[in-house]
């Protein structure tokens, strides 16, 4: 999805809420690879995987709906800008516990 011109370092609601749909689909295909033995990899798809399951129940117990997309959109977006920008974006990831693989700070 295109971002709106002039905002390319910020996402609308529109588009969080089609990146979060994606996240929720794809996640477990989306982490990054992680050089380890074997016995490891195992341990942390596990996790990995119980983590997605465990996530994907509560969204599915929530049923979220449209109002309640925009309503977490709202939480996130803390300077009401109606966009999330680098800073909101990387508090969500922080606040999922998605591990930062690549140690760059997200």
């Amino acid at each position: 999805n295109a971002h709106a011109e002039g905002h390319e370092d910020r996402m609308t609601e529109e588009e969080f809420c089609v990146l979060f749909e994606k996240l929720l689909g794809t996640y477990t295909h989306a982490m990054p690879q992680v050089k380890a033995s074997k016995k490891e990899v195992k341990k942390q798809q596990a996790a990995i995987s119980k983590a997605v399951e465990a996530t994907t129940k509560e969204f599915e117990m929530l049923n979220l709906d449209e109002h309640a997309m925009a309503q977490i959109f709202k939480l996130f977006d803390k300077d009401q800008s109606g966009y999330l920008d680098e800073m909101e974006i990387k508090q969500i990831v922080k606040e999922m516990g998605i591990p930062d693989y690549e140690r760059d700070g997200y």
